[in-house]
């Protein structure tokens, strides 16, 4: 699958929630309020998934909408919610709270579920990756498609073109850039993708082109939205 990257060929490809203010470190399904990280503004419609505009808005954020229709268990921390997908709306089970958000495909590397509240918008942050069929949604993660690379860790989204390393972030609804340091390093037989990220060294393996923390968890795409209720559970 192609799509591009500030008009160049890019890639395809994201789970705990906390209040999030700018500069705090991001976890699984990081929760922020408009105005703090910033909602993404794309195009919504009654029955299509909004898709991000800005430097992400060119790739197939379509073709990972499709993907995600349908009923699933979502790893979020330490916890599981339970996830029907619709359009563009998601319907969300996360304890005894049932809500309905709408889906923003953020990125290659991440989608947000977006809660509409009185006076704004809330939205929770699922970095994702597909190994064939298989979702992954916990840990930082990130794909590569040709000699570009993508990697969501914590609340940024890093891209490497060429040697070219930059550090995006969205705040207060428009996309923002910075230089920053990564690049591509082999150990072993294993490549990672190693990132000076705010808490530190961040290092993601390699499993072809996917990038992937150690231990990250998948999602489970069920039969039934009840057969999903019924599996967190337990």
């Amino acid at each position: 699958m192609k799509f591009r990257l500030l008009g160049v060929a890019t890639c395809l490809i994201l789970a705990a929630s906390c209040s999030k203010k700018e500069g705090d470190t991001a976890k699984d399904g990081d929760t922020a309020k408009d105005g703090e990280k910033g909602d993404v503004k794309g195009d919504v419609k009654k029955d299509k998934p909004a898709v991000a505009t800005g430097p992400f808005g060119a790739f197939d954020a379509k073709a990972v909408a499709a993907k995600l229709q349908g009923d699933w268990v979502i790893p979020s921390g330490v916890r599981k919610i339970a996830w029907h997908v619709e359009g563009n709306k998601i319907k969300v089970k996360n304890g005894d709270k049932e809500e309905t958000h709408e889906l923003v495909v953020e990125s290659p590397c991440s989608v947000k579920s977006v809660k509409k509240e009185a006076g704004g918008s809330s939205s929770t942050t699922h970095r994702f990756a597909w190994e064939g069929d298989k979702l992954i949604m916990s840990g930082d993660l990130g794909v590569r498609n040709g000699d570009t690379t993508v990697a969501c860790i914590s609340a940024d989204i890093y891209t490497l073109k060429a040697g070219k390393c930059q550090k995006w972030r969205m705040m207060f609804d428009k996309w923002k850039s910075e230089d920053a340091e990564c690049s591509i390093a082999k150990e072993g037989d294993t490549e990672h993708f190693v990132a000076k990220a705010r808490s530190g060294e961040v290092k993601l393996a390699f499993t072809g082109d996917v990038l992937k923390t150690s231990g990250a968890n998948a999602a489970e795409k069920m039969a039934s939205w009840d057969e999903a209720v019924a599996a967190i559970a337990k």
